[in-house]
C-alpha cells in the first residue's frame, strides 16, 4: 500500500527535482520508508516514523553526505593514487638495488630519505617474515595488490563485500601504524613516500566507512 502525497508536507531543503514515494506500514499505518531519486544519482533517506492520522506530517529525513557514485569514484581514485605511490616506491627500491648511488626525488636529506627506508630490513615482509621466504617480498608489492583489490571491491554495492573491504582497509591502517613506529623510533627517518601512503590509507578507510554506513541504512 502506498502513501499518497496528499496530507503530507515534504521537507525538500536538501533535495530538488526529485520523485518521492512513501511505504505505509500495513499494521501501524505509519510512514516507514522514504526514498528520493534526483536525476541519475540516487539518495536513500531514512524517515522518522510519523503517525499519518495526526494530520499534515513533515517527512523528516537525512541524506548521505556523498552520493553513492561519488563515493565509489573517490575510493577508486584514492586506490589508484595508492597504486602510483606504491609503484614509485618499488621503482626506488629496484633502482637503489641496481645502482647504490641512485638518488630518488624523495631523498631530501640525511634524515629525510625514502631510499634509506625502502632498502631497510623492514622494507620486505614488513620485517616480520623470514628472509628467503615466499612472502619475503617488498612491502610496496603488497600495497599494489591491496589497492587493486580496493578498486575491484569498489565496483560492488553489496554490504557484505564492503565490510570485507573495510576490514582489509583497517588492516592496512594498522600496518601503517606499525610502520610509522618503525620509521620514527627505529629508523629515525622521515619518508615522504611512506607518509603519503599513510594519508592515502586514512582517506580510503574513511570513504569505505561512509559507504558501509550508507548501505547499512539503505537496508533499514
Amino acid at each position: 500500500m502506498r502513501c499518497q502525497p496528499r496530507g503530507l508536507r515534504w521537507d525538500t531543503s536538501s533535495a530538488s527535482n526529485f520523485t518521492g514515494c512513501l511505504t505505509l506500514h500495513a499494521e501501524t499505518q505509519q510512514c516507514k520508508h522514504c526514498c528520493f531519486t534526483a536525476g541519475l544519482a540516487s539518495k536513500m533517506v531514512v524517515v522518522i516514523r510519523a503517525d499519518l492520522a495526526q494530520g499534515p506530517t513533515t517527512c523528516k529525513y537525512f541524506s548521505i553526505a556523498m552520493k553513492m557514485k561519488d563515493l565509489d569514484r573517490a575510493i577508486i581514485a584514492t586506490s589508484i593514487l595508492g597504486v602510483v605511490v606504491s609503484t614509485y616506491s618499488l621503482h626506488v627500491e629496484m633502482s637503489v638495488a641496481a645502482e647504490p648511488e641512485y638518488k630518488a626525488y624523495c631523498d631530501l636529506g640525511e634524515k629525510v630519505s625514502c631510499s634509506k627506508v625502502l632498502t631497510s630490513e623492514y622494507a620486505t615482509g614488513f620485517g616480520l617474515v623470514a628472509k628467503g621466504s615466499l612472502w619475503d617480498i617488498p612491502n610496496c608489492i603488497y600495497g599494489i595488490f591491496f589497492y587493486c583489490l580496493m578498486v575491484l571491491l569498489a565496483t560492488y554495492d553489496d554490504l557484505r563485500l564492503v565490510r570485507v573491504q573495510f576490514a582489509a582497509a583497517l588492516t592496512a591502517v594498522l600496518s601503517c601504524v606499525y610502520l610509522a613506529y618503525l620509521l620514527l623510533f627505529v629508523l629515525h627517518d622521515l619518508c615522504i613516500v611512506c607518509l603519503t601512503t599513510y594519508i592515502v590509507n586514512a582517506v580510503l578507510i574513511t570513504l569505505i566507512y561512509k559507504k558501509m554506513n550508507y548501505l547499512a541504512k539503505k537496508q533499514c
